[in-house]
């Protein structure tokens, strides 16, 4: 009797659903997509989803869209399918401001002097009643290396106002945050998984340290060296958070550091941007590591070379798109992007011996 391949249903669209074909055909598993369709409204593209589950039934769902529709999060709680990330991730991270009321009321995390707004008018109370100037101010849409804007007086206010939330996949409103005197900025890759016990199985990627300029990411970096009490600190906040959420899945845990002490930011259940550069940095990508949760295979987040990445933007003058990978260098265009066009339009990616030497090649990418 031939015992059929498992299937696996990506849901979503772009790049970083093509890496999880790829990481998924090489573990041996077939996948079918399921796409948002712009001409169908919510509820008939629910329905289309809950049709599919039923005639195609996979033995694992992993879910691509930030953030995903209320619509289809009624239908995936509604299977029994292996689904990652969990319901209650997907739930809780679609909103940062649910998000941080989590990690704030519940969790009891340190974080900067926050408050949120959904109009211009809220957010200059907001401002004046305890936040003050100068401050940071972000959309709280649930995506990766979103805008951030510093304001350091009331006339600066409006503008920022207009450009954080022009983009704004769903209209959410934003944060406004108090300025941490920190030194860095950087993202700790948490998996949860299941062991041969049935007992949660937590591990920890090296921490991917970020560069920002005048308020648009720029590129990422791993790993990110700390200091040991730092990264203890760093892995006991991840762990809070994820085991709040449940698995399986991937994690990227957002933090500020000064020195030993840190401050959350953000949690989100993927790692879109940070997580293209573990295709040269990790012994195990986390597309393949995807694949491995929802297949339930052994994962491994050893590190296999420090690498490093640079967002380049419709500016760039370079031939980046007739570039090919290689096992030291890799260009990532993203045609579909879930992010902004003014955000990024692909990254370089390259490794090295150091992360220096990485973001010096990743340059020579763009410029040639």
């Amino acid at each position: 009797m031939i015992i059929p391949p498992p299937k696996i249903l990506l849901i979503g669209t772009g790049e970083f659903t093509v890496n999880l074909v790829e990481s998924c055909k090489t573990l041996g598993a077939e996948t079918f997509q399921f796409e948002p369709a712009s001409n169908l409204s919510p509820q008939e593209q629910a329905q289309a989803l809950r049709q599919l589950l039923e005639t195609s039934p996979p033995t694992a769902i992993i879910v691509g869209l930030i953030p995903i529709a209320a619509e289809f999060l009624e239908v995936l709680a509604q299977t029994s399918i292996r689904l990652i990330p969990s319901l209650a991730a997907l739930q809780v991270t679609r909103s940062q401001e649910q998000m941080r009321k989590l990690a704030v009321e519940v969790l009891d995390l340190p974080t900067s002097r926050y408050a949120f707004a959904h109009n211009l008018n809220e957010l200059q109370m907001k401002i004046a009643m305890g936040i003050g100037y100068p401050c940071v101010i972000k959309t709280l849409n649930c995506t990766e290396n979103k805008p951030q804007i510093t304001v350091k007086n009331a006339v600066e206010l409006k503008k920022a106002w207009q450009l954080i939330t022009q983009d704004q996949v769903v209209d959410l409103g934003v944060i406004v945050e108090s300025i941490i005197d920190a030194n860095l900025e950087f993202t700790l890759l948490t998996i949860l998984s299941v062991d041969a016990h049935g007992q949660p199985d937590l591990r920890f990627c090296e921490p991917i340290g970020h560069v920002y300029r005048d308020g648009q990411y720029k590129g990422s970096w791993q790993p990110q060296r700390m200091s040991p009490n730092a990264l203890q600190a760093a892995q006991h906040i991840a762990r809070k958070i994820v085991i709040h959420l449940g698995g399986p899945g991937i994690f990227a845990i957002d933090l500020l550091a000064k020195g030993d002490r840190l401050w959350f930011t953000q949690a989100l259940p993927h790692a879109f941007e940070v997580g293209f550069l573990t295709l040269l940095s990790q012994q195990q990508s986390i597309f393949e590591i995807y694949a491995r949760l929802a297949l339930g295979m052994p994962i491994s987040v050893n590190l296999k070379s420090p690498a490093a990445s640079l967002n380049f933007g419709t500016e760039s003058k370079s031939n980046v798109g007739e570039l090919t990978g290689s096992e030291q260098h890799l260009i990532k265009v993203f045609q579909n992007s879930h992010c902004s066009p003014k955000l990024q339009k692909g990254l370089a990616i390259a490794a090295g011996p150091d992360t220096q030497t990485a973001f010096a090649e990743a340059q020579k990418l763009i410029t040639g």
